[in-house]
């Protein structure tokens, strides 16, 4: 998720598609009580529209997008090992100073759209720390994300852990058991409609991530929000999609279809918000074609990197570049040469055509709605 060299370039053309995304599910969410609950009233929801907002994104942020929303998600503040929130971030600094943030929060109170905060850590041993210190430290991170919130009028947490490795399975039991712990007692205060979202890593049914799925599959857990992308990364030795649809045992060994199967067997479809990536990957590339080996960038041919939507748009055009569609992932890419670096270059991203397939296969599957990483991309 965190996707921090991004350059952003002008505002994100994607309104459209969150509006091609209308109809998932026909019964209204029961949790999500219609009525003014502190400070402002949530417009109806029959399908979730999750976006994050990460501190970076702020500036850039057009507030037409709330339009397509039903939640805003902060993103976010970090904990230290003890529980308090690390104030010396960029993110707090954001979130505590920001006149466009209040600005942005203020035009979705208007619309209705839920405010969440999302709470984290990714770091390995903050993490472990963290989690061990139970109570006192527990108890330390609710006061202090009370603070955060009490007068504000969030009425939702993202729990977004990342740790890098394998993760033992005394550790992915002891976070459920924090987050049920900070649910219980949101709940409790602030009403059952307060929405508590855990963050997933895809891969987290076939894998030993923190984010066991058989562990968050509990009541005081609402959703979760399935990070369905960073299946190909800018060091994997060939080049391709973040975020393919389909493919698996064909060109790689997993895909959104079979992570959904997988994680079909631990929860049920509705627990599930299907996150959708607003970012592609830019390959340096032996040949100009998908899944050509990577090559190895350095400070002369510069390297493999991500890049959020509007960048990869802004160079498309520049580039007078094809859009081409592969059919093994569902996925659209582009190539061109560096003259002056005499290099291949191979772009997969996402566009109208890649997103609304995944949406589609949000509803074909039952799940509760879609979510974007990341606003202003």
């Amino acid at each position: 998720m965190v996707i921090y060299a991004l350059i952003l370039f002008g505002i994100t053309t994607l309104f459209i598609y969150f509006g091609t995304f209308k109809a998932l599910g026909t019964n209204q969410i029961n949790l999500l009580e219609p009525k003014v609950n502190n400070f402002y009233q949530i417009k109806p929801i029959t399908t979730i529209k999750y976006g994050f907002l990460p501190y970076w994104s702020i500036e850039t942020f057009n507030t037409n997008e709330l339009n397509n929303l039903t939640d805003l998600t902060y993103f976010s503040l970090f904990l230290n090992s003890n529980g308090t929130v690390d104030k010396s971030s960029n993110h707090y600094q954001m979130w505590e100073n920001s006149d466009k943030l209040y600005y942005i929060n203020q035009k979705a109170k208007e619309q209705g759209v839920r405010l969440n905060l999302t709470v984290s850590i990714h770091d390995n041993q903050t993490i472990e720390t963290f989690l061990t210190c139970g109570q006192p430290c527990w108890k330390t991170s609710l006061t202090q994300v009370e603070d955060q919130i009490s007068s504000s009028g969030y009425k939702g947490i993202n729990f977004d852990f990342e740790n890098v490795g394998n993760t033992p399975d005394t550790l992915s039991k002891l976070y459920a058991e924090y987050v049920v712990f900070m649910s219980n007692n949101l709940k409790q205060k602030y009403g059952n409609s307060f929405l508590i979202v855990v963050s997933t890593y895809g891969d987290s049914v076939v894998k030993n991530r923190i984010t066991k799925i058989s562990y968050l599959n509990t009541p005081e857990i609402n959703y979760l929000f399935v990070m369905a992308y960073d299946f190909f990364r800018p060091n994997n030795d060939v080049a391709g999609p973040t975020a393919p649809l389909t493919g698996a045992n064909s060109k790689y060994h997993y895909d959104i279809t079979k992570m959904t199967e997988d994680y079909l067997t631990q929860i049920t479809a509705d627990k599930i918000i299907l996150g959708i990536p607003l970012y592609g990957l830019n390959f340096i590339v032996e040949k100009p074609e998908p899944y050509a080996k990577r090559v190895l960038g350095n400070d002369v041919i510069q390297y493999s990197i991500q890049q959020n939507l509007g960048a990869i748009n802004f160079l498309r055009k520049r580039e007078n570049a094809e859009v081409k569609w592969d059919q093994v992932s569902n996925t659209p890419y582009f190539t061109y040469y560096k003259t002056v670096e005499g290099v291949h270059r191979i772009v997969f991203f996402e566009n109208e055509k890649s997103i609304k397939l995944k949406q589609e296969f949000a509803i074909n599957k039952g799940f509760s709605g879609v979510g974007y990483w990341a606003l202003g991309y």
